[in-house]
């Protein structure tokens, strides 16, 4: 009688080692896939944030402050260097950059176009 309440008791245990083990390592898995892909989100977004800075700043290095200074720099050119930043910003992306700004905005043209905005007020503030 000892002996099958152990094995019962033993079977039992078992199982329900068995199945906490299992939950915690699913748990596990999970939390290392939300790190993982946090960690590249950041990344992504990062580098898309850097890519337009460059885009808003090489223009205006090249573009921008030469107009500036003839007094030229009108709506057109305004237009102009918004889509020369954003072409310059656009280039610097991988693929994997942009499927991911894609993923997490939805369009990789509106994160640029808002970061450009962004960036170019600020250039202006300070």
């Amino acid at each position: 009688m000892e002996t099958e309440l152990f094995g019962i008791l033993t079977a039992v245990l078992g199982t329900a080692v068995t199945c906490a083990v299992t939950a915690l390592g699913n748990w596990l898995v999970r939390l290392i896939r939300q790190k993982v892909g946090a960690a590249e989100e950041k990344s992504a977004l990062e580098t898309a944030v850097r890519a337009v800075q460059n885009g808003v700043a090489a223009t205006a290095q090249t573009y921008v402050d030469d107009l500036k200074k003839a007094g030229k720099f009108d709506s057109a050119a305004q237009k102009n260097a918004f889509e020369k930043a954003k072409a310059t910003a656009l280039s610097m992306l991988s693929e994997g950059v942009r499927q991911t700004i894609a993923a997490l905005y939805g369009d990789v043209d509106v994160f640029l176009e808002a970061e450009i905005e962004t960036q170019v007020r600020r250039s202006k503030a300070a």
